[in-house]
């Protein structure tokens, strides 16, 4: 299901929109000058979209091998997942430190500055690691763990290692910048956090013509993801529960309960009268009076209300 990501761009996503919206104008076409009419036959749709999302979005994606390992997590950091996409994190750039392992199981460690001497003994660093960096005229420097440079054999394998390594970073970074945010060489995470939004759009349209109230239609979307997010949490083959795609998912049902309020507001103008017993909210637009409230009878005049004495 993944590869759909591929397909998220500027021109799909506007097409979304686009057709969300369109949505919301005939729902609120529909419903005008009675707001009441529509929301039970439109109830059973939020219904029924929740179970499919909770069908397709808590389902196991890759296998269910994920049970086997690890144990349940949430990540409670809502910006953490932002930081993959291309330009919204911190950049690696083709001159970030890394460190490769050669065949003889020694490792090659790169950093434009020279590693300090108590950096070079930590952890899964070992004693016969090659160090190399930037020298002020361009050129490379290789030392041992002391601090001392490398035979003369040793250093000219970590060069070519670490000229091969910042060629096909400089390459990358190049073919980032040709895609622009949008690419795929980076990563799908933006498309994913995009695709996240958009799911919850028509959740937010749909929401606002079912509910009458408020709060029902600002917390069903937020629910749903909760729901979803908990689901996923607690099913075996996820184990995992992210506040990332709550805050999109409940960004996407904010633009779908907007989307839904323009329509409403657009038909009202385009037809004018204003919708019976209601307001474009849905709520009751004012006290009746007894003219409203009670039918005039046969040779009332039409300014008097018709008696309500039933004795």
């Amino acid at each position: 299901m993944w590869q759909v990501l591929f397909y998220v761009n500027p021109t799909t996503i506007a097409v979304v929109l686009a057709l969300c919206l369109a949505a919301a104008a005939a729902l609120a076409w529909w419903r005008h000058p009675d707001p009441a009419r529509l929301r039970r036959p439109v109830r059973v749709l939020p219904a029924v979209m929740g179970a499919v999302y909770l069908a397709v979005l808590a389902a196991p994606v890759g296998g269910t091998e994920f049970a086997e390992s690890g144990g349940r997590a949430v990540v409670r950091d809502p910006m953490l997942s932002f930081r993959d996409i291309p330009g919204f994190g911190e950049p690696s750039g083709p001159r970030a430190g890394f460190g490769r392992t050669l065949e003889d199981g020694r490792t090659v460690w790169y950093a434009p500055e020279e590693a300090p001497l108590a950096e070079r003994t930590g952890e899964g660093r070992g004693e016969d690691g090659l160090y190399v960096h930037d020298t002020p005229d361009g050129d490379l420097a290789v030392t041992d763990a002391e601090g001392e440079p490398a035979p003369q054999e040793e250093a000219a394998l970590a060069e070519r290692v670490v000229t091969e390594e910042l060629a096909r970073n400089a390459e990358h970074e190049a073919r980032l910048a040709a895609e622009g945010p949008w690419g795929t060489s980076g990563g799908l995470a933006l498309q994913e956090r995009t695709l996240n939004t958009l799911l919850f759009v028509p959740v937010g349209v749909l929401a606002f013509f079912a509910f009458g109230s408020w709060t029902a239609r600002v917390l069903f979307g937020p629910g749903l993801s909760l729901t979803v997010e908990a689901a996923q949490w607690a099913l075996p083959w996820n184990r995992m529960a992210d506040t990332g795609d709550l805050l999109v998912n409940s960004a996407g049902s904010v633009v779908g309960t907007l989307f839904a309020l323009a329509a409403v507001g657009a038909v009202a103008v385009a037809r004018p009268g204003g919708e019976t017993g209601a307001g474009a909210g849905g709520a009751p637009s004012g006290p009746r009076t007894d003219r409203e409230r009670i039918p005039r009878g046969p040779g009332q005049p039409r300014n008097q209300p018709r008696s309500t004495d039933l004795g």
